[in-house]
């Protein structure tokens, strides 16, 4: 169950992650990878 709602929750970000590459905003996409990990650790710990 835990992971059909990581995966859910993760194809928005994917989106929004390669919209900002394609904007050229390296930065902000690098920002959001490593938030989506932190949620996933966090999602799976609790």
């Amino acid at each position: 169950m835990i992971g059909k709602v990581i995966t859910l929750g993760s194809i928005p970000n994917l989106l929004l992650f390669f919209l900002l590459l394609k904007k050229n905003k390296d930065i902000m996409a690098r920002g959001l990878v490593l938030a989506m990990f932190l949620l996933v650790i966090l999602t799976l710990i609790l």
